[in-house]
């Protein structure tokens, strides 16, 4: 899911009452629900930076050699929550609500921040060729933390 999309949601969570008469249903999850807990807290914008940067680090080294698959992995990692700061800053300001106050999204923040170290190391340049117990173990404990991150969201997420 995109860090807009998760500002997005997380800037217009409305409470939904039901009515009194209303019978009791029975959450189904779905095709869609199954794959939004997976990809949920992938924080798209800056994966896609990642794995661009990582494709032409090879090219860059020659003018700046300090720039190692460490250094953008942690850079990634650093803009992933600031990027959704200010995209849920925008958002917010979009929506022109005067008593509305803007609130740091501490979830998404650390949720997308978590899901970025999990899922970087998923994309080859980081974790050497000749390691392939850690670039297997790289892909699984992407999907493992994503996972992970969408069932803990009721207890730390917003309410």
């Amino acid at each position: 899911m995109s860090l807009s999309r998760l500002a997005s949601q997380n800037a217009g969570r409305a409470i939904a009452v039901a009515p009194a008469s209303a019978a009791p249903t029975v959450a189904v999850a779905n095709r869609d629900d199954r794959f939004d807990l997976l990809t949920k807290y992938i924080p798209t914008e800056t994966i896609t930076l990642y794995v661009a940067a990582m494709s032409v680090r090879s090219e860059f080294m020659a003018f700046w050699p300090k720039l190692s698959p460490s250094f953008l992995y942690w850079t990634g990692a650093v803009l992933t929550p600031l990027m959704l700061v200010l995209i849920a800053l925008g958002k917010h300001r979009l929506a022109a609500i005067p008593e509305a106050s803007f609130r740091l999204p501490l979830w998404p923040m650390v949720a997308s921040f978590a899901a970025f170290l999990a899922w970087a190391p998923s994309v080859p340049g980081l974790i050497a060729d000749s390691n392939a117990g850690a670039r297997i173990l790289a892909g699984f404990g992407a999907v493992f933390v994503s996972t992970i991150l969408s069932m803990v969201e009721p207890f730390f997420g917003e309410r």
